[in-house]
């Protein structure tokens, strides 16, 4: 275990965001009774209940480490937004599946708090870096008529394949995805588009191609770049 947990923490190179962080209208909100059971809610102006955006953030950084530019972004859009907190270095499978019990534990908590907080529990969309697409990836297959779709920058990182086969995961009812890599197709980074293309291969399979879009060769300044233009795609 020890030479896999090295293997994957390699992989999964870590992410600390160079911008300023998003500063959340509430702060390290507990969804569960361990120590790293927290969020950080992130909410738009206006009455009416909004959209929201549940982002999970990469190896190397932590819920607190929202990236301002995309909550900007969000706000302008009227779209709300959480971040939140689990294992916050993914290095093996036992931390993996603690991740997949927290994330349905934030589902349950949004449920419950959504009349509080004024969340359209009708439009809610995954995004995440790296880690926060591995940990988040089972449940948005296995509950799909919960989200409106994904947006998941530098995706499904080389590492996380010794956990699993992502693309068993995909059905004939999963939900939309965009994929968003800085990346080029010849990259040695862990964080390869070709990683993504595995999933356009599922979702062809499954005979929904018009769910699936990849963009690659952004960089990172512009990984976010499509994020409102799929948000306005996709929800209701």
């Amino acid at each position: 275990m020890k030479s896999f947990s090295l293997i994957l923490l390699g992989l999964l190179i870590p992410v600390i965001a160079s911008s300023q962080h998003a500063v959340p209208d509430f702060t390290h909100v507990p969804y569960g009774p361990n120590e790293n059971n927290w969020l950080n809610i992130y909410l738009a102006e206006g009455e009416a209940k909004k959209t929201v955006l549940v982002f999970a953030h990469a190896n190397g950084s932590t819920a607190d480490q929202f990236p301002s530019k995309v909550w900007s972004d969000l706000k302008k859009a009227g779209v709300s937004a959480i971040s939140w907190e689990s294992v916050p270095q993914l290095k093996d499978i036992s931390e993996y599946q603690i991740c997949q019990e927290d994330f349905r534990s934030v589902l349950d908590w949004m449920e419950n708090n959504s009349e509080k907080y004024g969340f359209d529990m009708g439009n809610i969309i995954i995004c995440g870096r790296s880690r926060g697409t591995i940990v988040t990836w089972s449940a948005l297959h296995t509950y799909p008529e919960k989200f409106r779709g994904a947006y998941m920058v530098q995706a499904l990182p080389k590492g996380g394949w010794h956990i699993r086969d992502f693309t068993k995961d995909v059905t004939p009812e999963s939900p939309a995805l965009f994929f968003s890599y800085a990346e080029n197709m010849d990259t040695k980074d862990g964080h390869t588009p070709l990683n993504g293309l595995k999933i356009k291969q599922a979702y062809e399979l499954n005979g929904i191609t018009d769910q699936f879009r990849l963009e690659h060769s952004l960089g990172k300044p512009e990984l976010y770049k499509h994020l409102i233009s799929f948000i306005q795609q996709v929800v209701e």
